[in-house]
């Protein structure tokens, strides 16, 4: 389960890179929002399987990346003004 969301996060990062080239902003942006929802949840599912070692790290690596879907929201509503 994990590394299939590893693996589709390298693809979907290059049709981000590929929609930047193009210039279609509004699509990379969104590419962005679902790189980040999956990062949250790839970043909780290891945290649930490794046990609480490395909880506070895996927490704030998820706050980091809720931090970042909460910006590139941010820039999407921007965008749609």
């Amino acid at each position: 389960y994990l590394d299939g969301i590893a693996t589709r996060g390298v693809a979907v990062y290059q049709e981000a890179m590929d929609a930047l080239a193009a210039g279609d902003f509004t699509q990379a942006v969104n590419i962005g929002i679902d790189l980040e929802m999956e990062s949250i949840v790839f970043y909780s599912e290891l945290k649930e399987r490794l046990g609480s070692e490395p909880t506070k790290m895996l927490d704030a690596v998820i706050q980091e990346e809720k931090t970042h879907l909460s910006k590139l929201e941010g820039i999407r509503y921007t965008m749609k003004l």
